[in-house]
């Protein structure tokens, strides 16, 4: 059981982050490669990224369990980009890589090799190994999806944010994982561990996962800065179109103008939009203007700026009234139900497979686990391609402000921060 321990500080700063952090799903994704427990949904996902992770993978598989609370935490720092988490993982202080992959020792039982325990030494051939693994596993494994990931997160921003304006913070957090609830100012989540974590005014940002469907994870964070909990998504990746793909949105609004009411389930300028959709300023401002008028977005002047959000009837026509909050809690599509299957959160573990070919180093064989799913029933709740209006005190969008007409330099990222373990 995962306790959140709120105090009205906490509660009045619940926030969703900017946009999804590649480096935790690559971490989340290598987990569940290993899980025999995964949901049907998943199980043609596991079967292909079998087959497309490279054998440079094996350094970093070598590393992360199936039970991603137990791996290194400095491997998933919460970076918006690529480049800048390698830089944060490779910052890591020695004494804090010892003492992770000696947790990692002792909690899995897996032995470290020779080449992992050079990593806590600074061996520079180790670390080029490691970040040369991290790379291009991200490019086989998360890239090609990367676009899907970023239309399932508006998806799910746009789902909790909805649920927000219209039920309030406590039944938004208690839709998140099926069995959470509340007692008193303490939120209960289902778990495999016990495990408390007081929050102490900093406030909670919430991080969903397109590839992660167990437990939910808490993310304990350094310096004051709040605290992070990584969930499942309600729909999980395999689930989720492709952008641009033909839908009745595209087909009611036409394809451009609802990529630009997707876009602004996140406060945007009029130079956001264009520069996301490669289209000039001048027909951004068209779209944002017929947007406007049908009362799906709203508008609001800052200096020389126009900023554009969702109202809730652009909401509602981008989830379809989807309503975790108000419907009850759902579980990701495809997830298992029944007694000892709590769904978001608590699944238990399966073990520890011990076929990733770890001894001597990075050059061991490179196998799934045998596969072996628990019998499971899929519901495939459809989810539109994007959505996410605003949380409260959520950074704007990222790149260098411009002066005409529309454009904000404000760039948000995450702190680092360490996962739980209960």
């Amino acid at each position: 059981m995962l306790r959140l321990h709120f105090t009205a500080d906490d509660l009045a700063r619940v926030t969703l982050a900017r946009g999804p952090a590649p480096l935790v799903e690559l971490g989340l994704a290598m987990a569940s490669l290993q899980r025999s427990d995964l949901p049907l949904v998943l199980a043609r996902w596991r079967q292909t990224a079998w087959r497309a992770l490279p054998r440079g993978a094996r350094p970093l598989l070598s590393l992360i369990p199936p039970t991603v609370h137990d791996g290194p935490v400095f491997l998933a720092p919460s970076s918006r980009g690529v480049a800048d988490g390698l830089d944060q993982v490779q910052s890591t202080r020695p004494a804090d890589v010892r003492v992770q992959l000696d947790m990692v020792r002792s909690t899995t039982g897996r032995p470290l090799t020779s080449w992992a325990r050079q990593l806590g030494e600074q061996d520079h051939a180790a670390w080029h190994t490691l970040t040369s693994s991290m790379r291009a596993t991200y490019d086989a494994l998360i890239a090609p999806s990367w676009p899907r990931i970023a239309a399932g997160y508006d998806a799910e921003y746009a789902c909790r944010s909805r649920s927000l304006t219209q039920h309030g913070v406590r039944a938004t957090l208690a839709g998140i994982a099926r069995g959470a609830r509340w007692r008193g100012a303490t939120l209960e989540i289902p778990g495999p561990r016990p495990v408390d974590v007081v929050l102490g005014g900093h406030g909670l940002v919430l991080l969903p996962s397109m590839v992660w469907t167990a437990h939910a994870i808490a993310c304990v964070p350094h310096g004051g800065s709040p605290a992070t909990l990584v969930y499942p998504a309600l729909t999980p990746l395999p689930l989720l179109d492709a952008p641009g793909a033909d839908d009745a949105l595209s087909g009611l609004l036409g394809t451009t103008r609802a990529a630009v009411l997707r876009l602004l389930t996140v406060e945007r300028t009029t130079g956001d939009v264009a520069t996301a959709l490669a289209i000039a300023n001048s027909s951004a401002s068209a779209h944002a203007k017929a947007l406007r008028a049908a009362r799906l977005i709203t508008s609001r002047r800052e200096g020389k700026t126009m900023r554009h959000q969702c109202t809730p009837l652009g909401l509602d026509l981008l989830t379809g009234g989807l309503d975790p909050a108000a419907d009850g809690v759902r579980q990701p599509a495809g997830a298992p139900d029944g007694p000892g299957s709590p769904g978001l959160a608590g699944r238990p573990h399966p073990g520890h497979p011990d076929q990733l070919g770890t001894a001597g180093g990075p050059g061991g064989p490179l196998a799934p686990p045998a596969a072996g799913h628990a019998a499971t029933r899929a519901r495939a709740a459809a989810t539109p391609d994007a959505a996410r209006p605003a949380f409260p005190a959520r950074a704007t969008s990222t790149g260098a402000a411009d002066t005409d007409p529309d454009a904000d330099g404000t760039a948000g990222r995450l702190d680092r921060c360490g996962w739980v373990r209960g």
